[in-house]
């Protein structure tokens, strides 16, 4: 393993903590400014609008077991693919299965940001 992907695989890991914890203080830290996220649904959503979920409670992780993790890395930026278990609540209504998410980094200044970002349920 070479220092990108230990840089990435700690960034992921905060990410995890920071979802787990909605901390939505090393949220902010992590997600760049106009993050574009394609939720389950196929919503569109901003940073605001995915730190808005965790400041008011709506979106709760009670679990993310990651499965595997794949690595495709540039010079600047790099795109990581997760499996993981999740456990939660969404507006309400707990859930739990299988996600696949793709999120795309960016090497900025203060370190790794998220810039975009996808999640799926898959059947496992």
């Amino acid at each position: 393993m070479n220092d990108v992907q230990s840089e990435l695989e700690h960034a992921e890991e905060m990410l995890r903590a920071a979802m787990l914890a909605a901390d939505v203080e090393k949220l902010d830290a992590l997600i760049e400014e106009d993050l574009l996220f394609v939720g389950p649904t196929g919503s569109l959503l901003s940073k605001e609008a995915d730190l808005g979920l965790y400041r008011s409670g709506e979106q709760r992780m009670s679990a993310i077991d990651l499965q595997e993790r794949h690595f495709r890395i540039g010079t600047q930026a790099a795109a990581v693919s997760s499996l993981a278990f999740v456990v939660g609540s969404f507006k309400g209504q707990g859930f739990q299965g299988h996600f696949r998410y793709l999120r795309f980094w960016h090497r900025s200044t203060t370190g790794w940001k998220l810039v975009a970002g996808s999640v799926s349920q898959v059947d496992r």
